[in-house]
C-alpha cells in the first residue's frame, strides 16, 4: 500500500513538473460591424418514369445579405 502511494505521489509530481506558466491571454478581435452572408444551394433531379419522357431539372437557390452588429438594442 505504501509503495502504491509513493508511486502515485511521484508520478503526479512529475506530471505537473513541466506545466507552463499561464501568461496573459490576448484580447479577442472585435466582431466586425457588417458581416456578409452567403448561402448557395445547387440541386439536380432526374426522373425516368415508364410511359413518359425523361425529365431533368437543375435549380439554384441563393441567399445573399448582410448581418450587422447589435446596435442600441436593435
Amino acid at each position: 500500500m505504501k509503495t502504491k502511494f509513493a508511486i502515485l505521489l511521484s508520478t503526479t509530481s512529475l506530471l505537473h513538473a513541466g506545466a507552463p506558466e499561464l501568461g496573459p491571454t490576448p484580447m479577442p478581435k472585435p466582431e466586425p460591424w457588417i458581416k456578409p452572408l452567403i448561402d448557395i444551394r445547387v440541386r439536380y433531379e432526374y426522373a425516368d418514369i415508364d410511359a413518359k419522357d425523361q425529365s431533368n431539372a437543375l435549380t439554384f437557390r441563393e441567399s445573399l445579405g448582410f448581418k450587422t452588429k447589435k446596435w442600441n438594442g436593435f
